[in-house]
Formats: structure tokens, C-alpha cells, sequence
């Protein structure tokens, strides 16, 4: 069976050689440089890579992939999308190939998006990302999506725990093209519900709440919203955006509503009990933490966040204990906290704080 991996590339130089090196089990790398000026094409070509340059007139993430995956030859059984600041993890060709034996025609793989301090894995999920050579395609100018053709339908879909991509994210890289990017793909395409959700939250992003507000409650409305995560994220978000313009009634009435609509989800609980805290609601600010604390599976998909599964809840919890006068509990939670974040010296200072008041 041959794979290959193929990707797409611009000024990423610097990680060349470990994507290089982390793909050395494929038959072939392909990718196709978009105009670096840093070298990029000259490192993957001396490492073993075929490369095509071309720059693209009117830039659209879907239109790069495709270009990308016809370089691949059609005499390969299956193709891993890769970027240049990822990494593939060893065995998972075997792991490839065990899925593609078995009839899968497109392959999740278990994707390490981000790293704790510690280096420890924060957020990960599902992703696809290897599929049969023939008979798939890139859809979308940005958040683009895999897309099987007629030929590949029906098709089995399998998820790898085995089969496992790391993400190292280059902070320095601009997001700046991801706003505009977004705009135009919501306007070829307004009943897009994902990118619906994408577009309010770079709003979000950039603190420019009132257009946050008009798409994300656009993009509850559309026909296809219906994963309650993302709607659950998108009411967050709302409710964020309308404390942003110090409207607190419609503030709190959002991050309840994201509450009711995934009721399994740590981050709208702890938004819930910041909230609450920021108003001296010490009760609601104790209960939202405690609620979000009895949820302690974290699901594998890209809505969690760090903050809702490290020791801000407990934290959190601990702090309205506090001013509820539960200082035993407040010491216990601190405790917890201070589990997960050792470091923390503000976590320190609060703990020590407490134990005084207790002891006093």
C-alpha cells in the first residue's frame, strides 16, 4: 500500500525539517509552496520532498489543498493532509494502513491541537485527515472541509487513537487573513453553519461585539446549526460580547441560555460563575463552579478550552466559599487547585490567605 503526504506551504522554513522527518514512513511527500521568500521550497526539496511552487491570485484555503492533492500520483492508495507545523507520530503509518485495509475511506486522526505549560496534551480531538486518493476534495475558501464525491459514496469513516497528528502552533504567524477570509466565504455561502460560528467568534476576537452578536445569533437560526456544543459556544460568546457593551441583563441571559443548550459543558457553567463573581452573586458563582466541576470527562472535540479544565473551577469555587464564609471548603478547593496548578503563586497567595482567615 502507498501513502503519501502532501501539504501546502508558505515561509515555513523553520519547521521543515521536523515535518520532514516526522513524515519519513510515507512512500512520498507532495506539497505545493504558495510564494515563500525564506527558503522553504529549497529545505523540503533537499529533504526529500517533491515541490511545486505557484502562487495563487485570489487566495482560498480549498483551492491550495486540491492543487496540492493532484500532485499526488493515482497510483497511491491513500494520502495524509499535513501542515508544515505538525507533526505525524510514530506507528502511525501502521495505523493508516490497518484502517484503509479495512475499508475505511476516510481516517480521523486523534490531533493534538495545543500543550499545557507543562508540555502535556491540552486540547485534542478528532480530525479528518487521511483519506483514499481517489475520489475526495477540498470545499472552502477558509475552515475548509473534506468532501467524498459520488464515487466514494456511501463511505466508511473510522476514528484512529492509534493514528495520531501534533500540532505546534507558530504564535508569531499573523491571523490577520483569517477575518476577511471569513467574510467572503459567509457571503458565497450564508447558510454555512460552521463558518457562521467561525466568522462571530473572529468578531468576538477582535472586540467588535455588536457584529459578534448579529452573526452568532444569525448563525443559531440556520437549519444546520444543530450540534449543541458549537450552539452552546456561539450563545457564549453572545453573552461575552453583550457584557462587553455593559448590557448585563443580556449578558447573563445568554451564558444561561448556553447552559440550558449543552447542559454537559464545563465552559458554559465556569463563564457562568466568573460572571456571577464579577457581579458579588457569590452563591450563583459557587454553584456554576461546583456544577461545572461534576462534569469531569472532557469530551474529545474543539470547543473545550484549557481555562474550563485546568484549575480555574476549582479555583473559582474556592473564592465564592470564601465569601460565603465556607472557608473549610474554600481551604479544600484551593487545595485542588493548587494540584494542578503548583506554580500558581497568585493560587499561593489566596490559599495562604484563607488558611489564615480560618485559623484567626
Amino acid at each position: 500500500m502507498k501513502i503519501a503526504v502532501y501539504a501546502i506551504a508558505k515561509n515555513e522554513a523553520k519547521h521543515a525539517d521536523r515535518f520532514m522527518a516526522s513524515a519519513r514512513d510515507a512512500d512520498g511527500v507532495y506539497v505545493l509552496d504558495t510564494g515563500s521568500t525564506d527558503g522553504t521550497a529549497k529545505t523540503l526539496s533537499a529533504a526529500g520532498a517533491k515541490v511545486e511552487q505557484q502562487s495563487l491570485d485570489s487566495w482560498r484555503f480549498d483551492a491550495a489543498r486540491n492543487k496540492a492533492l493532484a500532485m499526488v500520483p493515482d497510483d497511491y492508495a491513500a494520502c495524509v493532509v499535513l501542515d508544515l507545523d505538525e507533526v505525524l507520530v510514530p506507528g502511525w503509518r501502521a495505523a493508516l494502513e490497518k484502517e484503509i485495509s479495512g475499508g475505511a475511506a476516510r481516517v480521523q486522526a486523534r490531533y493534538t491541537f495545543s500543550w499545557t505549560g507543562e508540555g502535556k496534551p491540552d486540547l485534542v480531538y478528532y480530525m479528518d485527515r487521511a483519506h483514499r486518493r481517489n475520489g475526495y476534495e477540498w470545499s472552502g475558501i477558509v475552515h475548509e472541509c473534506l468532501v467524498a464525491q459520488a464515487s466514494c459514496l456511501p463511505e466508511k469513516v473510522a476514528q484512529s487513537d492509534a493514528f495520531q497528528i501534533h500540532h505546534h502552533q507558530d504564535v508569531q504567524k499573523s491571523r490577520a487573513q483569517y477575518l476577511p477570509l471569513l467574510e467572503r466565504a459567509c457571503a458565497e455561502n450564508p447558510e454555512n453553519d460552521r463558518n457562521a460560528h467561525y466568522l462571530g467568534r473572529e468578531y468576538w476576537y477582535r472586540k467588535d461585539f455588536q457584529r459578534c452578536i448579529t452573526e452568532l445569533t444569525r448563525h443559531l437560526t440556520l437549519k444546520t446549526a444543530v450540534w449543541q456544543p458549537e450552539r452552546a459556544a456561539s450563545m457564549r460568546y453572545i453573552g461575552q460580547a453583550f457584557e462587553g457593551l455593559g448590557d448585563k441583563a443580556n449578558a447573563e441571559r445568554w451564558i444561561l441560555r448556553a447552559c440550558a443548550e449543552w447542559a454537559e459543558d464545563r465552559e458554559s457553567w465556569v463563564l457562568l460563575g466568573l460572571y456571577y463573581s464579577r457581579q458579588r452573586n457569590y452563591a450563583g458563582g459557587h454553584y456554576a463552579a461546583l456544577r461545572a466541576l461534576q462534569i469531569t470527562q472532557r469530551p474529545l472535540h474543539y470547543m473545550t478550552t484549557h481555562e474550563a479544565w485546568g484549575a480555574l473551577p476549582y479555583d473559582l469555587a474556592a473564592f465564592c466559599a470564601y465569601h460565603l464564609g465556607n472557608l473549610a471548603e474554600a481551604v479544600k478547593l484551593y487545595q485542588q487547585a493548587l494540584v494542578l496548578e503548583p506554580d500558581n503563586q497568585r493560587l499561593k497567595t489566596d490559599f495562604e490567605s484563607v488558611l489564615k482567615a480560618r485559623t484567626a
